[in-house]
């Protein structure tokens, strides 16, 4: 016997549920289609010459795209408290994110108002002041400059002229922080465009938990990863696709346990696409979302850095051992991936097809900033700095301008400044090469190829006095020896004699006899700095304290002092009672890029000689002391300048990043404790105008020569004498 069932308890919701589940397919079947439409409906893009792989077009994308573009950089959530603050670099441009303790974050140029030095060189941390370590001026939260030793009584110098750059910074209703380096201040108040939503985000707010970071470097141009990508092969009539999405899988099942999940599958995974250089990846369903930023290194390289957050509390300590691997894991899978497209990008003529309008719309970017620098006959540098410019930098400029030239790329070449250098100083200078030690009595000669300065030197016999230096093509060339055995070398007939060139150095140097030093060891680099870096911070002490702490337990900083000759400087400072010879503490510059050290019982000099490029010098350095080299004495004494020299190097390269970028352009030096600084870049100046004077006014009196000579010519042409 059957018993009836009442079963309209259950009708409604079975009739609802079997309603709902042809419209849900339906609707996740059409999002699915808009995807893939979203893929492939973009026209195709033939990239210009030199999109993936010129050096010269990577440094007009710099200037009309990164300068002057808004550029998705952070969340809101990454700032917990007053004074975090995160450090990164964008296409050679160091930056600086600060929370302020009115809640407001901020962006400045991680650049040093004094020399360009990096404000800090740590990526992330929290500080209510932050000190620059080379001269140790300091800035708060604001960006506003607090304190700059030594410099309270300098004349003209305000402190509250002087804080970090800003940068336009702007938070969007979902709590991403956006940047534009562009210093007008009409790029301020322009809109941001809207991220492109790529399949099915899900929802960000402002208030986000931060659970971590970490970067990845890869070998691809920054262009790749911009929307979904794929290739059109020439003369083909598929396409194929090469690029998929990091929530592909799920990044842990905890995150859709459920009925519906095990029925419908994962939940919708989606991207928000922030052009030019940032992609946010979340997946409905799942609380962990995270971020990757492009930043450009150069046109071959590319850095990747991750920021992880949860829209919901997380356990960190379980991020890093259970999630956290897995998405380094498929991080690292993006980036094969990146690099595989690029090979393939950069080695044929392919198009794209994804992406293909977000780069169309670059390559216009660039394409009319570049003619708009070749009418202007300069660079044209939006990101950098509105700074009063003094009459000695505006002369060097308008030197700068009249030499160089923009060629069809529109890079502006700076070689030709360089070439100016070496015409000017490097050919009309003594040259101090070294203590005669160097070189053995036993006649094999010593090569030295510098790239444009190639000689040969050679002792001919026990005499240190028979040294003789060649050209490379055995020319002799002209040198002078001191009385106390220094080598000088000259590369020009012009140059005045030595001791009308260095008219009190002999009496100075007199009472050492440098020939008591044997010739222990040498060493040779090269520097990733312009050379005229190096002596920058060579000629004063007012950084020791904060760089060089070994070296000022031992040689006061606040006793050091430069005196300036026309052609060398003299440093000198109060040492320790360890170092008490009265021949100990002397420190020699020779202008132009030579120095003799003379502490700590040896002689360590160095000579920075210019390359073909001007970001890049060789450095030479030469160690001369009393004990051998198995001693401890001379470990302990080489060990000591070679942490000095490191030093130096690290501070030169990190102040060259941001010099080259165009956002420093002068600061205020100290006169008194900067002076050696001060005049060796008026020696520099001045030869090099008086060369630059000197070859316009003879470019001149040639073009009058071919004028009268083009007249003459037509006359007789005219007359039918031709």
């Amino acid at each position: 016997m059957f018993r009836l069932i009442d079963m309209s308890p259950y009708i409604l919701p079975g009739t609802l549920f079997a309603l709902a589940l042809p419209l849900f397919l339906l609707i996740k079947t059409f999002l699915s289609s808009q995807s893939r439409a979203d893929q492939v409906s973009a026209r195709p893009f033939k990239p210009p010459k030199g999109w993936w792989t010129d050096t010269k077009r990577f440094s007009v994308e710099q200037r009309a795209i990164f300068s002057q573009s808004w550029i998705c950089v952070s969340h809101r959530s990454r700032f917990s408290k007053a004074g975090d603050y995160i450090a990164f670099e964008i296409a050679g441009f160091r930056l600086l994110l600060m929370l302020g303790k009115d809640d407001v974050v901020r962006a400045f140029h991680n650049v040093c108002r004094h020399r360009a030095f990096p404000v800090t060189r740590k990526t992330s941390g929290s500080a209510s002041i932050l000190g620059c370590k080379y001269h140790g001026w300091s800035y708060n939260n604001k960006g506003e400059l607090m304190k700059a030793p030594h410099f309270e009584d300098v004349i003209g110098f305000d402190k509250s002229q002087n804080g970090l750059f800003p940068v336009h910074t702007k938070m969007d209703d979902k709590g991403f922080l956006h940047i534009n380096l562009n210093s007008s201040p009409e790029a301020g108040d322009t809109k941001l465009e809207k991220a492109k939503a790529i399949g099915r985000s899900a929802p960000i707010g402002q208030t986000q938990q931060y659970l971590g970071s970490w970067e990845v470097k890869g070998k691809f141009n920054w262009k790749v990863p911009g929307k979904y990508l794929g290739l059109l092969a020439p003369n083909a009539t598929h396409v194929y696709g090469v690029l998929g999405n990091a929530f592909d899988r799920e990044l842990s099942s905890a995150h859709y346990k459920g009925s519906l999940s095990r029925l419908f599958g994962p939940s919708v995974a989606g991207k928000l696409r922030f052009s030019p250089l940032s992609t946010v990846y979340s997946q409905r369903g799942s609380p962990i979302w995270y971020q990757l930023k492009y930043s450009p290194e150069s046109v071959r390289k590319t850095t990747v850095r991750c920021d992880v957050y949860s829209k919901s509390k997380q356990d960190s300590s379980d991020f890093e051992k259970r999630l956290k691997p897995d998405l380094e894991v498929e991080i690292n899978s993006i980036i094969r991936r990146h690099e595989e497209l690029y090979e393939k990008l950069a080695s044929s003529a392919h198009s794209l097809y994804h992406g293909g309008d977000e780069h169309a719309a670059l390559a216009d970017m660039v394409d009319k900033h570049a003619e708009r620098e070749k009418r202007e006959g300069a660079e044209i540098k939006p990101a950098a700095a509105n700074q009063c410019r003094s009459n000695g930098y505006a002369k060097a400029e308008g030197i700068c301008m009249a030499l160089e030239g923009l060629d069809d790329s529109g890079d502006l070449e700076c070689k030709a400044i360089a070439a100016l250098e070496r015409r000017a100083i490097f050919n009309k200078t003594w040259i101090y090469l070294g203590v005669v030690t160097r070189w053995p009595a036993d006649g094999e000669d010593c090569f030295y190829d510098l790239e444009q300065f190639k000689f040969t030197v050679r002792r001919e016999s026990e005499d240190w006095k028979s040294i003789q230096v060649f050209t490379s093509d055995g020319t002799q060339m002209r040198h002078h020896i001191t009385r106390t055995g220094l080598v000088f070398i000259t590369f020009s007939d012009s140059t005045p004699e030595f001791n009308e060139y260095f008219p009190s150095l002999e009496e100075l140097i007199s009472t050492v006899d440098f020939t008591a030093f044997p010739f222990r060891t040498s060493l040779k680099y090269t520097g990733q700095y312009n050379w005229k870096t190096l002596i920058d911070g060579f000629q004063e002490c007012l950084h020791c304290s904060f760089a060089h702490p070994s070296f000022s337990k031992v040689y006061a900083p606040t006793t050091y002092k430069v005196l300036n000759e026309k052609h060398f400087s003299r440093h000198f400072a109060e040492a320790d009672c360890k170092h008490d010879s009265p021949s100990d503490g002397l420190f020699l510059y020779f202008f132009p890029n030579s120095t003799l050290n003379l502490y700590g019982g040896g002689i360590s000099s160095f000579r920075t000689w210019p390359t073909d490029d001007p970001s890049k010098t060789i450095m030479q350095f030469d160690y001369y002391h009393k004990s051998s080299v198995e001693t401890q004495e001379f470990q302990n004494y080489y060990k000591f300048a070679r942490t000095v020299a490191t030093e130096d190097n690290d501070l030169c390269e990190m102040a060259q990043m941001n010099l080259k970028v165009g956002i420093y352009t002068e600061g205020i030096l100290n006169p008194n404790k900067e002076n050696g600084v001060i005049h060796y870049q008026k020696r520099v100046f001045e030869m090099c105008l008086a060369e630059f004077n000197k070859e316009t006014a003879a470019n001149h009196e040639r073009e009058k020569l071919d004028l009268s000579l083009d007249s003459n010519v037509s006359l007789a042409a005219a007359e039918g004498n031709i």
